[in-house]
């Protein structure tokens, strides 16, 4: 028999994030009497865990979970096991500590299964990715409360303003390795930096629809994906460079050319 040390399962105190993360709070760039949050991470199934603590303050306020909008190289939209799908329900959803854990050891580690799993809490409503790949995927999905959850997969910013619905609020997230290219030797190369600054611009098309609705934002750095840590590096200083002044996790946080 194997004895466990007293410390396993480890456990986060309650009020903790996900290792490795980190936030900032800022006004909202509607200029509304509300604060966002803005969490950045390395790997990509951490959003669950922000999704959850935004979600809990929604409800307290008896507003709905809000509309995911997400850009990423791949659709990221793997449904959960059925050995995930009973660890879900399980999950206690009113706990940071252990949302968080859960983020940490239980999501799967390939980073593509969080959407669905957000989803199948409730989490999350409709979801609609741009993205860079072109694998099929389940165009509406069901809740353990039996609601149907919408999933759109677009493949331009025109395609993905034309279905962002006209009602409720967004998390909007990030994954930056949907800044990068890759050739048929499967070699990763960056986007312009051009490019990545008029797309998050926010007083561009994308900004300008997603950023008033703004609920929480979420960014995965995934060094891994973006061909290593030094891309990784420079396509999150673009975007800080383009979203925020002073920059990101900085005392005084703020939006950039908002308000």
């Amino acid at each position: 028999m194997t004895l466990l040390p007293s410390w396993w399962p480890p456990r986060f105190p309650e009020g903790t994030s996900v290792p490795g993360s980190g936030t900032s709070i800022l006004s909202h760039p509607a200029g509304i009497d509300e604060a966002v949050q803005v969490a950045v991470f390395k790997e990509h199934r951490f959003a669950f865990s922000f999704w959850a603590e935004w979600t809990r303050a929604r409800r307290a306020r008896d507003r709905s979970p809000a509309h995911l909008v997400s850009l990423d190289f791949h659709q990221d939209l793997c449904w959960p096991s059925e050995p995930e799908c009973e660890d879900l329900r399980r999950l206690d959803l009113a706990s940071e500590s252990e949302v968080a854990l859960f983020a940490w050891s239980r999501l799967n580690p390939l980073n593509d299964g969080h959407i669905f799993a957000a989803a199948y809490v409730g989490l999350i409503q409709d979801i609609f990715v741009l993205c860079k790949t072109e694998d099929d995927y389940l165009e509406e999905v069901t809740d353990l409360t039996g609601q149907l959850h919408r999933v759109v997969v677009c493949h331009s910013v025109d395609e993905l303003l034309a279905a962002l619905p006209r009602v409720g609020d967004y998390y909007f997230d990030i994954d930056l390795d949907f800044f990068t290219e890759r050739d048929q030797e499967d070699r990763v190369r960056l986007v312009n930096d051009e490019d990545v600054l008029e797309l998050l611009s926010p007083g561009g098309r994308l900004g300008s629809a997603v950023l008033p609705r703004l609920s929480g934002m979420t960014i995965a750095t995934e060094p891994e994906w973006c061909g290593g840590l030094g891309n990784s590096h420079h396509l999150f200083g673009l975007l800080d460079q383009a979203l925020f002044d002073p920059p990101l996790l900085c005392e005084d946080t703020d939006w950039n050319g908002v308000g």
